[in-house]
């Protein structure tokens, strides 16, 4: 199965491709690597897409055999389970590092059948007897809840955001079935020949099926069903970036691969690869290389928030830039009251791009990662691992960075009802980004409604947003209230929030003034290049850069930037000597008022 993916429009986990003289263009298969079971060798293996040698993960020295396989990028894990080879019963789930390393069993009171929801980070699995009790727990297996259907049996599941899809046989009436997220609710949806399995491509938001003597392609609902292959298929997997479908023939002891309407057929792994001629496929899925993945617990206002997992399932860690391009900016649904229109900052949006000085694209990239403190009075309240954007590439290792949480970039570019796509750029795109075709799948994300800082969010809730509840937390915020959001939450204030400054009064007033229906008040993204030069203008207060001419950067906004001058955050912006480690917080220069300069 591929890993859990969500249509358009919810809030969830997906890939974006470029769309191009309305057709879909493929992307660069950097990074994809498709892995498998072979429970008769009783190993996980790997290989790249754009070829190479088979590589093993995990070769388990003894029984019991490892079946299923299924991918969390958010948190760069493999998750399968367990079983006695070749019909015994399945004994414990385990997890592992995508090198192998780390291995782990995950306690459930049974094993069977299952997959993963990577958006609301669960486990679903059925149990092999009597095989119509549906389980899920959190992805460590505590918290388990149960499902059970009138019938026997369901055989396999692909959770997609807040759907679940199975695949019934037995006495339950054969084929494709649709239910809720707690099982509850099942609609039968779609049947032909008996189905082993389910991929979601979230580019044509069709649902393959692999099946006994077919498969094929369907809309969610089960409509528009297409035979795309005839022939046995005991795995599916779809590559989403590079349009083609994988495929696990156990009984050829095969793993086929096609383009997604079934031409161009070709082995891509074969009983003589591996070097066993009992090649046994029990689980398939693909690992999509340093795509982001947005942080599930859902969009923020004010910052994008996202994990870059590793590029492949072995090898060092290269460094890469992370590129964000402007979609639509401002563009909250509900609209605005006729009274309040939003800002327009359409010159900044990539389709159009036509702000005066504006020579990126549109586009901007993520800098320098750095810890910032919850309150600058209370150490004890936390960090957050944060950065802002700038106009010039960063490299960097972000897979290590966000191994363990996510980045949270701001900047005055990022603002509120906004959508934008964020994509990794490798190493060897550096000097020579424009063209470079060694990147990732772009991935959209949204920021939340102006002012939105509590439940119900919008997005996804289309409720109009803040109400008083969000004045509440940012009040509870203001006094380090156990419990309340996190700064990155919080802080929505001013043009560009600045990372190392606590929550105050005008954070409230922003969100109180955001519950009257009022605008976002800030003047939003500043062309890049800057038109300010940097450690021209010493200052110590905005006054200075205020009086300066648009051209230098000056005009409403401008702003007095300090930087660190020695020690380990040498040249990070600072408000004080605490923010720089073993170094001194310098004197003021002027810069834009998106707190830029170009060198």
């Amino acid at each position: 199965m591929t890993g859990p993916l969500r249509p358009c429009g919810t809030k969830v986990i997906r890939s974006l491709v470029m769309m191009c003289l309305g057709g879909i263009l493929t992307t660069p298969s950097v990074g994809q690597t498709i892995i498998w079971t072979d429970s008769n060798a009783k190993r996980i293996q790997r290989k790249d897409v754009n070829g190479g040698e088979v590589g093993t993960v995990v070769q388990f020295q003894s029984s019991p055999a490892p079946y299923q396989i299924e991918y969390d990028p958010v948190a760069a894990k493999l998750y399968y389970y367990l079983s006695e080879f070749p019909n015994g019963t399945p004994t414990t789930f385990q997890r592992a590092n995508l090198d192998g390393t780390e291995r782990e069993n995950i306690p459930t009171p049974s094993v069977g059948a299952f997959t993963l929801n990577v958006d609301s980070r669960k486990l679903y699995w059925i149990s092999p007897s009597p095989g119509n009790v549906l389980h899920w727990s959190e992805l460590d297996g505590s918290g388990v809840e149960s499902h059970t259907y009138p019938s026997c049996c369901v055989g396999f599941l692909e959770a997609l955001g807040d759907d679940l899809y199975f695949g019934a046989g037995g006495t339950m009436q054969k084929g494709i079935w649709r239910a809720d997220a707690d099982g509850s609710n099942e609609q039968y949806l779609h049947g032909k020949s008996q189905p082993f399995d389910l991929a979601y491509d979230p580019i044509e938001n069709k649902l393959y099926v692999g099946g006994f003597s077919l498969i094929y392609r369907m809309n969610l609902d089960g409509t528009d069903d297409q035979p795309v292959l005839q022939l046995s298929a005991h795995q599916v997997v779809v590559d989403s970036r590079a349009r083609k479908l994988y495929w696990g023939d156990r009984n050829a002891r095969v793993i086929r691969r096609s383009n997604l309407d079934g031409s161009n057929v070709e082995d891509f792994v074969t009983a003589s690869d591996v070097g066993n001629p009992n090649f046994n496929i029990t689980g398939l899925t693909i690992v999509y290389g340093s795509t982001p993945v947005p942080d599930p617990s859902g969009a923020k206002g004010r910052a994008l928030s996202f994990f870059v997992p590793p590029p492949t399932a072995s090898g060092p860690l290269a460094q890469t830039a992370i590129r964000l391009t402007m979609i639509t900016l401002q563009d909250p649904d509900p609209a605005n009251l006729p009274c309040c229109p939003p800002p327009d900052f359409g010159a900044f949006e990539s389709a159009t791009c036509t702000a005066p000085g504006e020579s990126n694209g549109c586009a901007r990239w993520v800098g320098k990662p750095g810890n910032f403190l919850e309150s600058q009075d209370n150490a004890g309240l936390g960090t957050f691992r944060g950065a802002r954007v700038q106009c010039t590439p960063f490299y960097f290792d972000w897979v290590t960075q966000t191994a363990g949480s996510p980045i949270n970039v701001v900047g005055a570019e990022i603002v509120p009802s906004s959508t934008y796509t964020v994509q990794t750029y490798a190493e060897s795109c550096n000097g020579s980004e424009i063209g470079c075709t060694d990147v990732s799948a772009a991935v959209t994300m949204p920021t939340r409604r102006y002012g939105d800082v509590e439940l119900p969010f919008n997005p996804p809730s289309l409720t109009t947003q803040p109400d008083v509840t969000d004045v509440a937390q940012l009040v509870n915020k203001f006094k380090n209230v156990p419990g309340a959001p996190s700064k990155v939450i919080a802080q929505i204030q001013p043009n560009l929030v600045e990372l190392n400054a606590d929550i105050n009064a005008l954070d409230i007033l922003a969100v109180v003034n955001a519950v009257k229906q009022f605008a976002y008040a800030f003047s939003g993204p500043c062309a890049c290049p800057s038109f300010s030069t940097c450690g021209v203008t010493p200052c110590t207060t905005d006054t200075v850069c205020e009086s300066l001419p648009p051209a230098s950067g000056g005009g409403s906004g401008a702003m007095c930037v300090k930087s660190c001058t020695d020690g380990s955050n040498a040249g990070d912006r600072c408000i004080n000597d605490t923010h720089c480690p073993s170094g001194t917080c310098g004197g003021g220069f002027c810069r834009d008022r998106c707190g830029r300069c170009t060198p």
